[in-house]
């Protein structure tokens, strides 16, 4: 063991319960791993919400900006890295999932014109759904 002399010759591994106890890790791994699954959940409702409101729209634009969405698809994917290093890997690589499937799903109905904010959509060429922009320059 390459530890250096702590406190009273002790090893600092063996001092880590005197800063700070074991059961405030374990209450903030539970905190964090609940938070997890409470963003993975949330997540996995939105999308759910987004593919919805495709299905019913008739139309390809709406007056909301998806991407603002992301802000509910970032949180969950740190959120997820931060459990699987604090080795909660199941719920770690759901989080991760669910975080990045909302982002494959808003770059895909941005994309392919499939939902994109209205104000874009006049700037496409008022494009059909998974027609390609009727103007070069815009992407």
């Amino acid at each position: 063991m390459a530890y250096s002399a702590g406190i009273e010759g002790r090893s600092i591994r063996s001092q880590i319960p005197i800063l700070l106890p074991q059961p405030f890790f374990n209450g903030v791994t539970k905190l964090m791993r609940i938070l997890t699954w409470a963003y993975a959940a949330i997540s996995a409702a939105v999308i759910w919400e987004v593919v919805d409101y495709i299905r019913a729209s008739d139309s390809n634009h709406t007056a909301f900006e998806p991407w603002l969405l992301v802000a509910v698809f970032i949180p969950t994917i740190v959120f997820g890295a931060v459990v699987i290093s604090r080795r909660q890997f199941v719920a770690g690589v759901v989080a991760i999932s669910i975080g990045a499937s909302g982002l494959a799903l808003l770059t895909y109905i941005d994309r392919t014109n499939t939902m994109v904010q209205y104000d874009r959509w006049l700037s496409r060429g008022m494009p059909l759904p998974h027609e390609p922009s009727r103007h070069e320059n815009i992407h």
